[in-house]
């Protein structure tokens, strides 16, 4: 797994789709929080609920946003993260461009 090379991960929700381009991901499952970067092993995972996801961009720029529970998909045909619900972006973050 590299957390240098960008990878894309597509941020499904009830209302709306997007792909964020990243260089890690950070994760809290029930089980533990976890980090996600290129190339790694394929994976099925709950989101903790009420927890945080965050991000590094491809721009070297951090951010997070809140969420209310989820699922995480990794697998040879990509990274898909499915939000139950989210809550109001931290840090002004523009979930729809990845950017803070």
């Amino acid at each position: 797994m590299s957390l240098k090379q960008p990878f894309a991960v597509n941020v499904i929700s009830s209302a709306s789709e997007q792909t964020l381009n990243l260089l890690w991901i950070e994760i809290s499952s029930p089980t533990g929080d976890f980090v996600v970067g290129y190339g790694h092993k394929p994976l099925i995972s709950l989101i903790s609920p009420k927890s945080r996801i965050t991000y590094e961009t491809q721009e070297n720029t951090m951010a997070s946003f809140d969420v209310l529970g989820g699922l995480i998909t990794i697998s040879q045909n990509g990274i898909n993260i499915f939000l139950f619900e989210t809550k109001a972006p931290r840090d002004n973050l523009d979930v729809q461009n990845g950017k803070s």
